[in-house]
């Protein structure tokens, strides 16, 4: 085992969030995904788990307008849009929809988000 080892998951971190985030809220530290474990405290943090799959509420939208997302697909936090997080790829990263889950083309719904610390896009 390595001895500079020092998480093994990235999970229960206190971090800088959003003024007034929400224990189940998703957020983006830097360019890390999570979803606040806690309230924001006075200072604006809370803990934030950077791994697991959670239920989000989704919007079916992409850049380009309406748009169902697939179950594996990969969605977007966006800044600014209600719920925070779709398909639109001008967005940071956030994870994928989880095997069981989907979303209908303009439709907002409460289903399963693998959120996912990392993303390498390989152009086709």
């Amino acid at each position: 085992m390595a001895k500079n080892l020092v998480y093994r998951r990235v999970r229960g971190l206190k971090a800088t969030v959003p003024s007034g985030a929400l224990s189940g809220d998703p957020v983006v530290v830097g360019s890390l995904p999570g979803v606040c474990i806690d309230d924001a405290d006075a200072n604006d943090e809370a803990t934030v788990d950077f791994d697991g799959v959670y239920a989000l509420d989704v919007e079916g939208v992409d850049d380009g307008g309406n748009a169902a997302i697939g179950a594996g697909e990969p969605v977007y936090f966006t800044i600014g849009d209600t719920p925070k997080i779709n398909a639109k790829e001008s967005g940071t990263f956030f994870g994928y929809l989880a095997p069981d889950s989907s979303v209908g083309s303009g439709a907002t719904a409460a289903v399963n988000v693998f959120v996912h610390p990392g993303y390498v896009y390989v152009a086709p």
